[in-house]
């Protein structure tokens, strides 16, 4: 990624947290993981919901999908290591897939991440529900961004129920 961003003579942005140590990042990515620019790769697959996410919060969301698992529901993790480009490919094969998703990041849900997934959902007229999430880290970033993406995922498994007593 580092590479990408000092060869593109343009401004670019990269987040490197420090807990991205080499024994937390192998075992999600894989160790022959490389960065594609515009490529979002698919960490699990599942039918029944998808997880998109960015950085830090894709840990957490392959955790998050781990934890949903045992409770009998199966997610697709996409890992968006790129923003421009941006790979709309993914979010549409989710989209198709799944008809649930939850766009997931460590910063505010306006402007990232979920609203780039949110604008790419509305122009295709696919009928998905999204949640968007900003993971707040607060206290205990390893307990609270996995139990947040579960709580939003358990909010899009619950039917659609009227949205007024008046309707």
């Amino acid at each position: 990624a580092l590479a990408y961003c000092v060869t593109r003579h343009s401004t670019s942005y990269l987040r490197c947290p420090g807990e991205f140590s080499e024994d937390v990042v192998s075992p999600v990515f894989g160790a022959d993981f490389r960065f594609s620019p515009g490529v979002w790769p698919r960490l699990c697959d599942g039918e029944d919901m998808s997880i998109v996410s960015c950085g830090h919060a894709t840990i957490h969301a392959i955790q998050a999908a781990r934890h949903l698992a045992s409770q009998g529901v199966q997610s697709s993790v996409v890992h968006a290591g790129s923003i421009r480009p941006f790979d709309r490919d993914a979010i549409v094969q989710m989209a198709r897939r799944t008809r649930r998703m939850v766009a997931c990041e460590y910063h505010s849900p306006a402007g990232g991440l979920g609203s780039l997934v949110a604008e790419t959902l509305t122009e295709t007229g696919l009928p998905v529900r999204l949640l968007r999430i900003g993971l707040t880290g607060q206290s205990d970033r390893e307990t609270s961004g996995v139990e947040e993406i579960v709580r939003a995922a358990k909010t899009l498994l619950k039917p659609e129920g009227r949205r007024s007593r008046h309707t």
